[in-house]
């Protein structure tokens, strides 16, 4: 069945390139730009939405050939189902900035709550569905910047993750977070600043894990660019920051 195909963007360095490429594979896709935040970003596609789900991806996303956007079920009105992609640094494949369909309903009714207060917007919304397909490449490295604050963002997440829950889930999040710190690809972009903000993101999830307002922080890209600097920059130009991963 059709639903609605959203790419978001906010200054992602390669979101021509992506645009151009969903354009290929789904030629009715609409492009929402410029949305700061990233739970707003998600809530103005439910605005803009005509249909009870809607696709979102996001800019740094390269559609890998073969993907279509067909869904072989019907999703439940409170179903929210992921796709994997695939890590050009670690090679990991799994839902860490991948394509994503959300229920439209619910998502309006998080930007009626205010949207925020999530560390990640993504999981809060309905029932969680796991398609186990890789759709896409997350070409989140483009530049040093970048490169760190995705890594660091997830690896915060996984850092808790590893803590909680039943051990299943604690064991695949572990086994991630160790990826993240140690596999880099050979010739990968930007991934020596993959390994640092891994790292980084890991050590900082370690001590703040029970103070809620810490961890609410990696979702500020401003506190996340200054965060940057503090700990790496002195001669490196950073570059606008992307808006969501």
């Amino acid at each position: 069945m059709p639903f609605d195909i959203f790419m978001i963007a906010y200054g992602e360095k390669n979101a021509a390139e992506n645009w151009a490429r969903l354009r290929q594979c789904a030629p009715e896709a609409k492009l929402i730009e410029n949305v700061a935040g990233l739970d707003a970003c998600y809530i103005a596609c439910a605005a803009a939405a005509t249909t009870g789900h809607f696709f979102a991806v996001d800019a740094d996303n390269w559609i890998l050939d073969g993907f279509r956007f067909a869904v072989p079920f019907e999703p439940a009105a409170d179903e929210t189902v992921f796709w994997y992609a695939r890590n050009p640094v670690n090679l990991l494949e799994y839902g860490h900035g991948a394509v994503k369909l959300f229920p439209t309903d619910l998502v309006q009714a998080r930007g009626e709550d205010g949207g925020a207060g999530f560390i990640d917007f993504t999981l809060s919304v309905g029932r969680l569905r796991y398609t186990e397909i890789c759709a896409s490449e997350h070409r989140f490295n483009t530049d040093p910047f970048s490169a760190w604050a995705g890594a660091f963002r997830e690896c915060v997440k996984l850092t808790i993750g590893a803590r909680s829950g039943n051990l299943r889930s604690r064991a695949l999040a572990k086994f991630r977070l160790d990826a993240w710190c140690r596999r880099c690809r050979a010739g990968a972009a930007f991934g020596d600043w993959c390994l640092k903000g891994a790292a980084d993101g890991r050590d900082y999830g370690r001590v703040e894990a029970g103070n809620g307002t810490a961890l609410l922080r990696i979702n500020d890209y401003g506190w996340l660019r200054a965060t940057f600097r503090a700990r790496h920059v002195r001669k490196i130009a950073i570059p606008a920051p992307a808006g969501k991963s």
